[in-house]
């Protein structure tokens, strides 16, 4: 026989046990209950399952019968109990058992613990650091049966005791006991509602600072043995069966104050905020080697002098004058106030510049516009200006520098020589050319009430117009001559400000062009062929045809050269061909103006398409 099924008798009927055939002599019935008798019975199968010897109904010898119990499952807790180390044995009661043995490996031998039919048992012969094996059994006096035997170890390690707490400048330093055999440990903490573990990763010593704690808030801290991946070894505070007496219980946290310093004009003020359950606090100062206890006036230290750097500390102090924490020191180089001494308008926004400050390398730039300071650079600033590209034209800002570290952090306050100004954008302008002079225009600034246009004579700017806000911005200089490049510049100013602010000067220059004349417009083969004179200085011409029958005007193109074919031309329609000096092949900029109408003759040629018909 290769293949074997096995089954199995309850009451009177007989059922097989295994799903699958079984290759073998032995089977382990994992559907049985304990406290129940059965009787098992094997028959032989071929490899499909189906019998190949008689079933289990017509067997007469070779069954076996069993009253089947369950092995218990022991649980181990090494605990402290009122007489001393123990290790409390727990189990649940097993279907059919009346009795329970216990046993303990001494030496190499299993001893006799107990026989019992209860469900626990406390060992009280144990020692720290050290491991036990137990392990247990049922029994049925019923018919003698007993199950398996259940096997459970542990290592018993004692509970640290937390011996000191002390308030540091970084937190609550605990301290405890190293506990024989433990390595890794967990700190535990009690706020009055509930027990919090304050250690995040496993400790390796018998030390840990409690950076988390609240000043003015009671606590107990207790350490837990665990193992290199924070698994815990020993009890945990707040369980069943936990001894408080290995806690630390009613310490009060008490945290040092945090000095902060701005620099002053004439002097340097210093805050802090005192934490909870502080009643007072001391402040000294070094002079020379010594530590000088100093009373501040209005919160400043006047006996101070510009990029100096003063020691200061500070120590938390009980109603009685007891140190509760401290005392923390800090160190602070007083730095000069830098003042702004121009704010003027470019043309990409306000440009401020301000003095070095004794003491500074770093500064940031604040703004208010009557709503309040804000930052207004991303990064602190190395050196001494400043564009503010987000200014609006139109309105009025008023500006203040601060000294700042290298991390952004004030070293200054805001609104110490402050700098007001308004906010006036630079015109855009444009330049053509006709038969009259150079037109000149310029595109609107908000908050300008006039613009001043200037003309570069020689060496000196002369001014050459005035004009108002509310008048048409543009300019004719008649005094030009053909082939001459100009340079003129334009300026926002709003007259109602203190000082007449002015805008951001927009240079611009402009060659003073011929308009250029259409030579001739010739019929050819593909249209009408349009030829015309270069003028001087120019190099791209923009082609225009006005249809004399519907008066439409429409550029044909931008060409580089002195000739242009219109081939869209219909027979039967006149046309008038006018040309335009342009900056570049696109067109963006208009160089000469558009010959006038009564000109046309004079600029432009006139012809009549026709499409010859050979005979």
């Amino acid at each position: 026989a290769t293949w074997y099924a096995l089954w199995r008798l309850e009451g009177t009927e007989w059922a097989q046990v295994n799903a699958k055939r079984i290759k073998g002599n032995s089977f382990t019935d994992t559907t049985a209950e304990s406290g129940k008798t059965y009787t098992y019975a094997a028959q032989v199968v071929d490899k499909n399952g189906n019998p190949l010897s008689v079933g289990p109904e017509e067997i007469t010898e070779g069954i076996g019968t069993i009253y089947w119990l369950a092995a218990p499952v022991l649980r181990l807790t090494a605990q402290e109990g009122a007489d001393g180390n123990e290790v409390l044995l727990t189990w649940d009661p097993i279907p059919g058992a009346t009795r329970y043995v216990v046993q303990k490996m001494v030496g190499k031998t299993w001893t006799l613990l107990t026989l019992t039919d209860g469900i626990s048992y406390v060992d009280r012969d144990v020692q720290s650091n050290t491991s036990y094996s137990y392990h247990i059994y049922a029994e049925s006096e019923t018919d003698g049966s007993v199950s398996a035997i259940r096997t459970q170890s542990i290592r018993f390690i004692e509970t640290p005791t937390v011996t000191d707490a002390v308030n540091t400048l970084n937190g609550v330093k605990v301290t405890w006991q190293k506990v024989s055999g433990a390595t890794y440990y967990a700190l535990w903490r009690f706020d009055g509602a509930e027990w919090v573990q304050v250690s995040e990763k496993p400790i390796k010593g018998n030390t840990f600072t409690d950076a988390s704690a609240m000043s003015g808030v009671t606590y107990a801290y207790a350490a837990q043995v665990v193992d290199s991946k924070g698994a815990p070894i020993g009890r945990q505070p707040g369980e069943a069966g936990y001894v408080m007496s290995h806690a630390l219980e009613n310490f009060i946290c008490y945290q040092a104050p945090m000095l902060e310093f701005f620099s002053l004009p004439t002097s340097l003020r210093i805050t802090w905020e005192i934490p909870n359950g502080v009643a007072a606090v001391k402040l000294e100062k070094k002079v020379g080697k010594t530590w000088t206890e100093v009373s501040l006036t209005d919160g400043v230290d006047t006996d101070v002098k510009a990029g100096t750097t003063y020691s200061y500390r500070i120590t938390a102090l009980a109603a009685d004058g007891t140190v509760l924490n401290g005392p923390r020191t800090l160190s602070y180089k007083h730095v000069g106030i830098p003042y702004i001494s121009s704010a003027v308008n470019v043309a990409n926004g306000v440009k401020l510049t301000w003095n070095k400050a004794g003491g500074a390398t770093w500064y940031a730039v604040w703004r208010t516009d009557g709503s309040g300071w804000v930052q207004i650079n991303e990064k602190p600033i190395k050196g001494t200006t400043f564009t503010d590209t987000t200014a609006e034209s139109g309105k009025d800002y008023t500006y203040s520098v601060v000294v700042v570290n290298k991390d952004g952090t004030k070293l200054t306050e805001e609104g110490e020589y402050i700098k007001s100004v308004c906010c006036l954008g630079s015109p855009v302008a444009e330049c053509s050319s006709d038969v009259d002079g150079v037109h000149i225009s310029w595109t609107a600034v908000e908050g300008a009430t006039l613009y001043r246009l200037e003309k570069k004579v020689g060496k000196v700017w002369k001014d050459i117009a005035t004009v108002y806000a509310d008048e048409d911005l543009a300019y004719l200089d008649a005094d030009v001559k053909v082939g001459t490049t100009c340079s003129y510049r334009v300026t926002a100013i709003n007259e109602d400000k203190e000082g007449e602010p002015a805008g951001a000067v927009r240079s611009f220059s402009h060659r003073h062009l011929t308009m250029p004349v259409v030579a001739s417009a010739v019929i050819v083969s593909k249209g009408v062929k349009v030829t015309w004179k270069k003028v001087s200085g120019a190099t791209w011409y923009a082609v225009w045809r006005l249809n004399d029958e519907d008066g439409t005007m429409e550029e044909l193109a931008v060409v580089k050269g002195t000739s242009y074919t219109d081939t869209t031309v219909v027979a039967g329609e006149t046309y008038t061909y006018l040309l335009q000096v342009v900056n570049n092949k696109t067109g963006d900029l208009e160089l000469t103006e558009m010959a006038p109408a009564d000109k046309y003759a004079t600029y432009g040629r006139v012809i009549t398409h026709i499409t010859p018909q050979l005979k």
